[in-house]
């Protein structure tokens, strides 16, 4: 018989882990961004219209993201500690992409990115990267306060 113990569950241990990783791969992840934009551009769309594509599901998605967790967090009554660290990882792993790309609005445009003026060459994307962590730090606080049932074995 499983051991339920009512604790709060605490999200911010393994964003921790991840922001420590997290300054490591942001060119990691720039690549899979690449690889989007590039998908787009197989589709025929020229690579402006393929970044600002990428550029508007990211910004959808760091902030649809973190309500559906939210909304499946208080949806779940029992969850196990396992499966919870596995979900909270592979959530921060996809918000940390999806912040990474949507600040690089701010800082850059397709004109520049896509026909590498000015001298910037993407590398901004690494700083936004960095940028995101303190992101999902904020997001962490607001997951703490969520009351979860953990279940041991």
């Amino acid at each position: 018989m499983p051991n339920y113990k009512n604790e709060q569950f605490n999200f911010l241990r393994i964003t921790k882990f991840f922001a420590i990783a997290g300054f490591f791969i942001p060119g990691f992840t720039v690549v899979a961004l690449l690889g989007i934009q590039k998908l787009f551009e197989l589709s025929g769309m020229d690579c402006e219209n393929a970044l600002k594509s990428v550029w508007w599901l990211c910004t959808v998605g760091s902030i649809g993201l973190p309500i559906i967790f939210l909304l499946y967090l208080n949806r779940k009554t029992i969850i196990r500690k396992q499966d919870l660290d596995l979900k909270v990882g592979v959530f921060n792993l996809l918000e940390y992409i999806f912040i990474q790309a949507a600040l690089e609005i701010f800082f850059s445009n397709p004109d520049t990115l896509c026909n590498v003026t000015d001298g910037q060459n993407g590398i901004e994307l690494v700083f936004t990267g960095w940028l995101a962590i303190p992101f999902l730090f904020i997001l962490g606080f607001i997951f703490n306060k969520q009351k979860v049932i953990v279940e041991y074995f």
